[in-house]
């Protein structure tokens, strides 16, 4: 067996079935993919590194907030942290239960704070933050009834 048939051999032919393209993050773009065969997928969600800054506003706002011991604080900042990490690990899927239990207890707490996350998930969220959003909207008509 020569070189040259040898190499012919262990060469396959690369196919590829329509138009392959790669595109990488374009929140807050358009999307125009054309040729044959194109198709799109589109992730939606917020992720870990979305919520961050959204919580940071709030465990500020609770560091601040005038007349509460320091006590109910730290327990104020456990039921964000609680939520935050149920949406970052869970996304869309969080259970809603758990949401909305921590959610009244920072409405008895700290009513202020509700309107703090409202405010921070003001404008378009994610599906993720839009249940948020939703739980916080429940939990302040509840603390208003």
């Amino acid at each position: 067996m020569t070189r040259s048939s040898k190499t012919k051999r262990s060469r396959k032919a690369r196919t590829v079935g329509g138009d392959r393209q790669t595109i990488g993050n374009v929140s807050g773009g358009a999307i125009v993919v054309q040729g044959r065969n194109a198709k799109v997928t589109v992730y939606q969600g917020i992720q870990g590194t979305e919520l961050a800054p959204l919580f940071d506003k709030i465990y500020k706002s609770i560091e601040t907030l005038p007349q509460v011991e320091p006590a109910e604080k730290q327990e104020i900042a456990e039921n964000a942290k609680r939520i935050e990490t149920e949406v970052a690990e869970q996304g869309g899927k969080a259970n809603q239960t758990s949401l909305q239990r921590w959610m009244d207890n920072i409405q008895q707490m700290a009513p202020d704070i509700v309107d703090v996350i409202l405010a921070s998930l003001g404008g378009p969220v994610p599906a993720a933050g839009a249940v948020i959003k939703k739980i916080a909207e429940r939990a302040k008509q509840a603390g208003k009834a």
